[in-house]
Order: structure tokens, then sequence, then C-alpha cells
């Protein structure tokens, strides 16, 4: 972009001297007699470093200095913080005698650009791991990974995240950086932040049913007595144990079972602890029963003898409610 600034010397009188020039010029008084010189100023691009960036450089780039004369050329351009603006600059053309003959030229200026681009900076999260104790788990430490603050510069970080239940969260950052006046400059730096993981381990236990075994009765065998047998519940925690294991008719069986466990609360935490279930077994034995038939005789008449009558002999009889039913199939004939 070209813009055109009239300036001349300091003093009043001058600046005023130089804007009737330039009206002059502009009403077509003066015409295309007065020599046109355009300067130009550079332009530069630096990474962010706290320091003020300046291109003093400038150069003619149109018209020609008359014999004798030579310029005075002042470079003001200045960009400190990240962004980009004109390197602005101002000259003053004095002759032989060291007088200002700024108002013999018209002057324009072609100002450089000044670009300052944000500076890279990458911050790691660390991460943290603990087993399951009802606490919250949180980690506030991090490094920069890549990169460096300018000197004098301070980061303010801020972690918040925080884990209690079993899982994994992320330990994401926030980061703001200060200046040594407390300033905020966050908006100079490129910043990456990388997050890093909470993990919360389960609590592990054991729970394990006993063993029971009983002779066949028609009633359902269970046995309620499963119990932690390996690691702790946290302190207000309560484990509850719903018993699923039956067995009736003769055989065995795993002594099933299956658990939950509640906060101080009521509310079901189980999915925090990795419990390993251990199953007794339920057996149920045949029943013994031992029957006796009666005996029979009689003088031989050509018709079968037979006894239907028989009886119980061992200890145990069948079970309550049940019956017994005895076919007999002796048959005797000949003598």
């Amino acid at each position: 972009m070209k813009h055109t600034y009239i300036f001349g010397s300091i003093a009043l009188s001058a600046l005023l001297l130089i804007g009737l020039t330039v009206g002059l010029i502009a009403g077509g008084v003066i015409g295309g007699g007065t020599p046109k010189l355009v300067f130009q100023s550079a332009s530069a691009e630096a990474v962010y470093n706290g320091a003020p960036l300046q291109a003093g450089e400038w150069s003619l780039v149109e018209g020609e200095l008359q014999e004798g004369h030579t310029v005075h050329a002042t470079v003001l351009g200045a960009q400190t913080d990240v962004g980009q603006s004109e390197n602005i600059f101002s000259v003053v053309i004095y002759d032989e005698n060291g007088a200002d003959v700024s108002s013999d030229y018209v002057l324009e200026y072609i100002p450089g650009t000044l670009t300052v681009t944000p500076l890279a900076i990458e911050l790691l999260a660390d991460s943290a791991s603990k087993q399951y104790d009802g606490t919250p788990l949180s980690c506030t430490t991090y490094k920069i990974s890549k990169g460096a603050l300018v000197e004098g510069h301070s980061l303010q970080v801020s972690m918040e995240a925080k884990r209690v239940e079993v899982g994994q969260t992320e330990n994401h950052l926030i980061a703001y950086v200060f200046d040594a006046n407390a300033k905020d400059v966050t908006h100079n730096y490129s910043i990456s932040c990388i997050s890093g993981d909470l993990i919360v381990i389960s609590n592990a236990i054991t729970v394990q049913s006993g063993n029971a075994e009983k002779i066949y009765d028609g009633v359902a065998l269970t046995l309620e007595d499963a119990k932690l047998t390996a690691g702790a519940l946290m302190e207000g925690h309560e484990l509850s144990v719903i018993h699923t294991g039956t067995l009736t008719d003769a055989g065995k069986v795993p002594n099933t079972f299956a658990v939950e466990i509640h906060d101080a609360k009521g509310n079901n935490i189980t999915q925090n602890y990795a419990i390993t279930t251990i199953f007794g077994e339920l057996r149920v034995l045949p029943r013994s029963v031992t029957v006796r038939t009666e005996d029979a005789a009689k003088d031989y008449d050509g018709v079968p003898l037979t006894c239907p009558d028989w009886r119980i002999v061992s200890q145990t009889g069948v079970a309550e409610g049940h019956t017994l039913e005895v076919i007999v199939s002796g048959t005797r004939t000949e003598v």
C-alpha cells in the first residue's frame, strides 16, 4: 500500500509551509515543476521475543536529489507484540549549507511492514494413577516440552481435572503467560497443551462362598455364607451378597452368588471394585433306602406261590411326603 506523507522541520512554520506547498500542487498552481521524491522503508519479520522489532533501512526508489542536497531519514516504526504495523519514517532534506529544503520537493513515502509472529511453546500435563479409595485423584504438575518462555515471563496454569470413580479422565490444562509487570502477554504465544491422564484403578477384593452337603430329602439345599476373603472395602462401604446357588435333587452345583457394594449413602459403587468370586459347592447325596420282601412257604399244589409283602429295613426311609411303591415279582410253582 502506498501512503503519501508530507514532512518538514519540526517547527510549526515549516509544517504550515509544506501544507501550503502541497495545496498549491494539488490546485495546480506549481504544476509539474517541483521534483518528486519517493522513499521506501524496509520490511522485517521476526518471532516474538519481547523486544521491539525495527528495520532502520530505507531507500530512495523514485526521483533524484538536486546537487549538493542530502537526506536525513528518521525511521520510527517498531512492533513488539504479535501483529503487523507500518514501518513509518520521516525524511528531511538539507542543502550544502545545512538548510532544510524539504519544501523544494514533493515527498512521498512507502512504509515497509513490521511483522511479529507468535512464539510457539508446548506444554505437557503429567499423568497420575492410584487405586480406588473414594477420594479425588488430581495432578497439577506439567512441563514445557517444546520451546521456552521469553526471559522474565512466567506461566499461570490451570489444571482442574479430577477423577474419583474407576476409569480414566483427561488431565487437561489451560495456560496463560504474564510478563515481569504481571501483564497478560498470552496473545504473543502459540501454546499447544497436551493433556495427561488421570487413571483410577479398581480396588481388588475376593468374595468366596462355602460348601454344603446333605442326603436328599426333597428340600432345596442352600448355603448363604459368602464372605470377603481377600482385599478390603473402603470405610463406609458395605458388601451385599445375593445368593443364587440351590440344589434339590441328587448331584452337585456351584454355590453361586452375586455381589453389590454400596457407599454410606446407598449408592451402588460396585464398578469401583475388581471383584473375584470363588464359588463353593452344593452337593446332594442319593437317599439310601433298603427294602426286604417277606418269606412265604406252602405245600406243593400246582399253583404258583407268591408273597407281595415287603418292609423297609434301612435306618432311613423315603423323604417326607414321598411314598414308596414296591412291585414284588417273585413266584414259585415247583417244589
